[in-house]
C-alpha cells in the first residue's frame, strides 16, 4: 500500500491496518487515512470522491451520485460524534464507514471498528449491515443478483462476528476448567487432585484468584495419562481402544431439519475427547452447522477440495482423508469441516449410476474406504448427517456400525420421522442387496429439545418407549437456555462457562448432556466387550 501513489480503498485499511498508542499505522497515519474517506462520503457534492471520478477516494463505491438518499442524512447527523471519534487515541473505537454500491442502489453499510488501548494494539474488525431498497421490485432477471448479494452480505456479518467473538484472528480458544469441573470428568474427588498438585505430580495446575485452581484441556489429557500410568486395581483412565477392538462410527441421522442433530453430535464429539476417546468428527452436511460450531466458517475457511468430498469424489481429484482433517480448540478431537462443495456428490453419483462405470455403482463404500486411511488414528467417528436420505447420508449409515437418531418429541416430528423409518428400512433393503453392509451393533433414539414439564411431550415420550422399548436411551437431551445461547456465540455448554448463567440452569444442562453422552460411551465400550 505505501508508496503506490495510490490512497487504500477501505477493504485495504480495515484489513491491513494496525495501530499503536500514537494513533498511526507504520509508515502512515491511519487516523488521517480515516478522517479523509469519512469526509469524502459526507460529501455534499454528487461527483466527490465517488467510485471511478477521480476523487480522493477513487476505488470505493459510493452513493455520491445520489445525493438525496436517506442514508446520506443519516451519516451527517452523526458526523460530529464519529470525527471525534477519529480523533481520539487511547480506549476509545474507532470507526470507518464504506458505503458499497451495485447498480445505484445502495445494498450495505460497514462499520469497521478498532479498540486502543494504552500500550496495546489490536485489529480493526468490520461489521456489515444490509440496507435493501425495499421500494425496489425484483423479476425473475435480477433476483439471483439479489439472493447473492444478501447472501454475501449476510456471510460477511457472520465472519465479523467471528471476528469479534474470538479475535485477533478468529479462532477458538477453550476455557480452562476448574478442578471440581476436572474431577468430574475424571471420575477423582477434587481433593485429591489438590494433593497431587501439593505434591508435585502430574501437570501443575494454573492458581487464579483466591487460590481457585484450573486446568486446561490439555492438562487434563495429561493428568489421565499421569494416572493411567500410576494406576492401581486395573482402572484405566486412558480409555482409547486396542488393536483388537473396531474403529466405532456413529452416524447422527434424520430427515427431519430442527431435530438437534447437529448439537446433539458436537457434544457428544467433544465429550467423548473429554473423556479420553480420540474423536474424529465429520461435517456431512453441506449447510456446515458442526464446521461452524467448531470455528470454521464454511465459506471462509474451507476451500475447494477441502471437504470429505474432496476423498470421497470420482475423478483424479481424490485425496486421502488425512491430508483433510483439521484440529479443533479441543485435544483429541479432530474434524473434516463441510461446506456447499458436499452437495457435488449428490449430483455426481446419480450420473456415475447412469454409466456403466462401477464407481458409481458402489458410492455407498465411499466413506467407508475413505476412512480406512486414518482408522488407526481414532478410537470414535462421528458423522453428521444432511437432514435427508441422499446419497451421502447413505454412504455415512454404510459405514456407520451405530446409529443415532434424534427426533423432537411433538407429533410433527415423530411423523416425519416414521416416514423417515419408513424409507430409511427401504433404502436399507436395496443396500444389502447391493452389498453394502448394513448392520450396526447398536441402534438408539435420542429425544432432543425434550422439556418434562411439558405434558404434551412427556406423553410422547412415554409413547416412544412403549413402542421402541430399550432402543429410546434412557435420558433425553433436555431443552435449556444454555445449550440455545451457547450456540449464539458458536459454543456448546463445554466451552461456556457457569457463571455466565445461573448455577442451576448451567447444572441441569450439563447434568443432561453427560447422561447422554455417558450412555452412548457405555454403548461404545459394550461393543469393544468393556463391561
Amino acid at each position: 500500500m505505501e508508496g503506490s501513489g495510490q490512497t487504500p480503498n477501505a477493504a485495504c485499511v480495515w484489513d491491513e491496518a494496525v495501530v499503536g498508542v500514537d494513533g498511526q499505522r507504520q509508515g502512515r497515519g491511519l487516523i488521517a487515512v480515516l478522517r479523509q474517506i469519512f469526509f469524502c462520503m459526507l460529501s455534499p457534492e454528487p461527483g466527490l470522491g465517488g467510485a471511478g471520478k477521480g476523487g480522493a477516494c477513487a476505488g470505493i463505491g459510493l452513493a455520491s451520485d445520489r445525493p438525496t438518499h436517506p442514508l446520506r442524512a443519516a451519516l451527517r447527523a452523526g458526523r460530529s460524534f464519529v470525527c471525534a471519534l477519529l480523533t481520539s487515541v487511547n480506549c476509545v473505537p474507532v470507526f470507518l464507514v464504506d458505503i458499497c454500491q451495485l447498480d445505484l442502489k445502495v445494498r450495505y453499510i460497514n462499520y469497521v471498528t478498532q479498540y486502543t488501548a494504552p500500550g496495546g494494539i489490536e485489529r480493526i474488525m468490520v461489521r456489515k449491515t444490509t440496507l435493501t431498497d425495499t421500494s425496489t421490485t425484483y423479476d425473475s432477471n435480477t433476483l439471483d443478483v439479489l439472493l447473492s448479494d444478501q447472501a454475501r452480505a449476510l456471510s460477511s456479518q457472520l465472519q465479523a462476528h467471528r471476528m469479534e467473538l474470538f479475535p485477533p484472528k478468529a479462532q477458538k480458544t477453550l476455557r480452562s476448567f476448574q478442578i471440581g469441573e476436572v474431577a468430574k470428568i475424571l471420575g477423582l474427588k477434587p481433593g485429591y487432585l489438590r494433593n497431587l498438585a501439593l505434591e508435585g505430580k502430574g501437570p501443575m495446575p494454573e492458581i487464579g484468584n483466591g487460590g481457585r485452581r484450573s486446568y486446561s484441556a490439555e492438562q487434563i489429557l495429561e493428568l489421565r495419562e499421569y494416572l493411567d500410568s500410576n494406576a492401581r486395581n486395573g482402572r484405566r483412565y486412558m480409555p482409547t481402544r486396542t488393536a483388537a477392538e473396531e474403529l466405532q462410527v456413529i452416524a447422527v441421522v434424520n430427515f427431519k431439519g430442527g431435530s438437534g442433530k447437529t448439537t446433539s453430535a458436537a457434544h457428544l464429539a467433544q465429550g467423548l475427547a473429554l473423556d479420553g476417546l480420540r474423536v474424529l468428527a465429520i461435517d456431512l452436511d453441506p449447510q456446515a452447522s458442526l464446521s461452524a460450531l467448531h470455528g470454521f466458517q464454511p465459506e471462509f475457511d474451507v476451500h475447494e477440495n477441502e471437504t470429505l468430498y474432496g476423498a470421497i469424489r470420482y475423478d483424479d481429484n481424490r485425496r486421502p482423508m488425512s491430508e483433510l482433517i483439521r484440529k479443533t480448540n479441543f485435544p483429541g478431537l479432530d474434524i473434516v469441516p463441510g461446506n456447499i462443495e458436499l452437495s457435488e456428490f449428490e449430483y455426481e453419483t446419480p450420473r456415475f449410476l447412469a454409466s456403466s462405470d462401477q464407481a458409481g455403482a458402489i458410492f455407498f463404500s465411499r466413506v467407508d474406504a475413505a476412512l480406512e486411511d486414518v482408522q488407526d488414528n481414532y478410537d470414535v467417528v462421528i458423522i453428521d448427517c444432511p437432514p435427508q436420505l441422499g446419497y451421502l447420508t447413505m454412504s455415512a449409515v454404510c459405514a456407520a456400525t451405530g446409529l443415532l437418531i434424534t427426533v423432537h418429541p411433538q407429533m410433527l416430528d415423530v411423523m416425519s420421522m416414521c416416514q423417515f423409518l419408513l424409507m430409511m428400512s427401504d433404502v436399507m433393503t436395496h443396500l444389502r442387496n447391493a452389498g453394502g453392509n448394513v448392520s450396526y451393533n447398536w441402534v438408539r433414539y435420542l429425544m432432543t429439545r425434550f422439556e418434562p414439564s411439558d405434558a404434551p411431550q412427556t406423553n410422547m415420550a412415554g409413547f416412544m418407549r412403549s413402542l421402541f422399548g430399550d432402543h429410546v436411551l434412557k435420558f433425553p437431551m433436555l431443552k435449556s437456555t444454555a445449550v440455545s445461547d451457547a450456540a449464539i456465540t458458536k459454543q456448546t455448554v463445554f466451552e461456556i462457562e457457569r457463571r455466565q448463567f445461573t448455577g442451576a440452569t448451567y447444572d441441569r444442562a450439563l447434568e443432561s448432556v453427560n447422561a447422554v453422552n455417558g450412555e452412548i460411551r457405555d454403548l461404545i465400550f459394550s461393543s469393544w466387550g468393556r463391561s
